[in-house]
């Protein structure tokens, strides 16, 4: 049978039998005014679907978040339509839905629904829009993202995850995910029993953290896009999936990474947008690309490439961010007689109290907690003189309470606990930068004449060079013992300017067991 080449404005291009040759006995033949179509042609219209938006509140009362439901445009009608909105009933007035509708939802597994419909609802509207929207993750995190956003309307649901990119993570507050250090993780206000959690994949993700990953959101993680990160100033911090808040700085230094470009263009164009110019500059190299914005009386912008606005940036100055950002440190962890945990950072100078409470019964020694990798030293004088050393390193059991930090193993924990416990122990913890703790036995030793305090090779020279300057000291600091030397030092009258050094010689000196109060005047004596 013949056939002929059909085409149109509204429809693409197929062959069809030559009108009225056609038969039953072909295995394309349709009936009606289709005739012989292509059996894709056959296939009803694709439903319109309702969506579910995250929106993260910027600004003032910037972090607060809801889900709104959107649901499509319909034609003019005098209807009503009955929503499930997550537990709730939402009636709505079809005649102002000639743009679409958005209503604010509340979390929920279960699916959003159109219930019923009153009056004469749009026909088009009725048989064209899918009654059910699915709801958030019942298992694990729904996660939304800014790709695919359309202005200030809230972020959509994400299908994959990107490399390099920020996403908003939404779960159940009975699950408590713990996540690999490698991800930047800044959590939000729980609301109705649901977490919200801005999480930023890195570039080079491990394996154990893609896994992680995959598992909890049920996505795949895949290569990094084009994005725009921050590099100075170095205190900045995400609040939503793209604004970042940044602290007071002239000027805000940024890197373009995998921009879209011609195999023969230079580096890509961004464009610096505020409420008063627009701005586009050309960088020399292709990625990263790095570009530097003066800031001139500005504090908030936009940073993005033209026809890609799911790259965009903004930015915004946080005066609070300095005072809010917490530093990396190192904890004992204490339980009080109500049972609620005392957390004390081993640099502050309340954390030799709480040992003392915890020698004297008054608190609980539980645990110490340090930022992954840290690594520590301790020294412990048992009551017979017999000193002990242990090189403390954090294992991979992370911190019931909080994510970013890890225990000791169980056999150093409870070494550690017998020393801090017990009253008869003189013990010394040095980690560094991260605080030094140094607690004398409360008890007589067994032989006290048998422990013998040593300042240690580095220090004793340090002293003695100290004193030299000072002319002090004379042959006990040449030749003397380690405790004639001390003496020296604290019978030396420093110059103002000598002060500071004094006073950083007298902790160290102190911290090797040595007895050294302070006077008055703050100087240690």
């Amino acid at each position: 049978m013949r056939v002929g080449l059909r085409s149109g404005p509204s429809r693409k291009n197929y062959f069809a039998h030559w009108r009225g040759v056609s038969s039953s006995s072909c295995a394309y033949f349709m009936s009606g005014p289709l005739s012989h179509v292509n059996s894709d042609k056959a296939q009803p219209a694709s439903m319109r679907q309702m969506d579910l938006r995250l929106m993260i509140k910027k600004g003032e009362n910037a972090g607060a978040w809801w889900i709104e439901l959107v649901l499509p445009p319909c034609r003019t009608c005098h209807a009503y339509i009955n929503l499930d909105v997550g537990g709730r009933v939402q009636k709505l007035n079809m005649r102002g839905m000639g743009s679409g509708f958005r209503v604010t939802a509340e979390p929920t597994a279960n699916d959003y629904k159109i219930i019923s419909f009153e009056g004469k609802p749009d026909p088009l509207f009725v048989s064209g829009v899918a009654r059910t929207c699915p709801g958030l993750s019942a298992v694990g995190a729904a996660v939304f993202t800014a790709i695919g956003r359309d202005g200030d309307s809230g972020f959509p649901r994400a299908q994959v995850l990107s490399r390099s990119e920020t996403y908003a993570l939404l779960w159940s507050v009975p699950a408590t995910p713990v996540f690999p250090e490698e991800l930047l993780v800044d959590r939000f206000k729980s609301r109705h029993g649901w977490q919200l959690a801005l999480v930023t994949v890195p570039d080079t993700p491990s394996e154990a953290c893609i896994k992680w990953l995959e598992e909890f959101t049920q996505l795949s993680v895949m290569p990094a896009t084009p994005s725009i990160t921050t590099i100075w100033p170095f205190l900045t911090r995400y609040s939503s999936i793209n604004t970042v808040e940044y602290i007071e700085s002239e000027a805000v230094i940024l890197a373009a990474h995998r921009m879209p470009g011609g195999a023969h263009d230079g580096g890509p164009t961004l464009q610096a947008v505020n409420q008063n110019d627009r701005i586009s500059v050309t960088a020399p190299d292709r990625s990263p690309a790095l570009f530097t914005v003066i800031r001139e009386g500005s504090d908030d912008f936009r940073i993005g490439k033209t026809g890609h606005p799911d790259v965009d940036k903004y930015f915004s100055k946080n005066n609070s961010l300095a005072r809010s950002y917490k530093h990396p440190t190192v904890d004992l962890v204490f339980i009080d007689d109500k049972g609620e945990r005392v957390v004390a950072p081993l640099h502050r100078r309340g954390c030799q109290t709480y040992v003392m409470a915890t020698r004297a019964q008054e608190l609980c020694f539980d645990s110490l907690a340090m930022p992954m990798g840290t690594r520590g030293r301790l020294e412990a004088i048992s009551p017979n003189g017999h000193r002990e050393s242990r090189h403390l390193v954090s294992s991979d059991v992370t911190d019931d309470h909080t994510s970013q930090k890890c225990q000791l193993s169980p056999a150093l924990n409870s070494l550690l606990k017998l020393y801090i416990t017990d009253p008869k122990y003189q013990i010394y913890l040095d980690f560094a930068g991260f605080g030094r703790l140094s607690i004398g036995a409360t008890q007589p030793m067994d032989n006290p004449t048998t422990v013998l305090l040593s300042l240690g090779r580095s220090l004793r020279l340090r002293l003695r060079c100290f004193l030299s300057q000072l002319h002090a000291g004379g042959a006990i600091a040449l030749s003397g013992s380690d405790q004639g030397l001390v003496n020296a030092f604290l019978a030396a009258r420093p110059n103002p300017g000598l002060v500071p050094n004094y006073r950083q010689l007298a902790a160290d000196v102190r911290a090797r067991g040595f007895d050294i109060r302070s006077s008055g005047d703050g100087v240690s004596r």
